[in-house]
C-alpha cells in the first residue's frame, strides 16, 4: 500500500481516467503479477492497495511496459505528489500494522 496526492484542480479528471482505465493497461497489470489493485480517494490523497505475490517484481515488470510509461506520463500532469517508478527511484510503502485475516488465523 502506498499514497499519492492528486492536484485539487485535476481531481475529477484523475477519478474519470481511473474509472475508464485503458484495457491494455489492465491486462499488462495482471500479466506483470498484480492480483488486485484498489485505489481510494480521501481528500486529495490517493490510497493505493496493490496485491501481488512479489510487489517489487511485479512493479519492475509493469514499469518496463510501454503502456505503463504512457500512463505514468499522463498521471504526472494530474498528481501533486507521485511515487518514483524509475529504475533509481523507489516506492514509499505504508507499514501494515493490522490484518484481520492474518491475525485471526492464529486462533482458528
Amino acid at each position: 500500500m502506498f499514497v499519492q496526492k492528486v492536484r485539487d484542480d485535476r481531481k475529477k479528471e484523475y477519478v474519470k481516467i481511473h474509472r475508464e482505465a485503458w484495457k491494455e493497461l489492465l491486462f499488462e497489470t495482471k500479466k506483470a503479477g498484480f492480483e488486485r489493485q484498489i485505489l481510494w480517494l480521501f481528500g486529495n490523497n490517493i490510497l493505493i492497495y496493490s496485491m501481488a505475490e512479489n510487489f517489487d517484481e511485479a512493479i519492475t515488470r509493469l514499469e518496463k511496459t510501454d503502456v505503463h510509461k504512457k500512463w505514468q506520463a499522463k498521471m504526472e500532469t494530474l498528481l501533486s505528489e507521485a511515487q518514483d517508478f524509475s529504475d533509481s527511484g523507489r516506492i514509499i510503502k505504508l507499514e501494515k500494522i493490522y490484518d484481520l485475516e492474518e491475525q485471526i488465523g492464529q486462533f482458528i
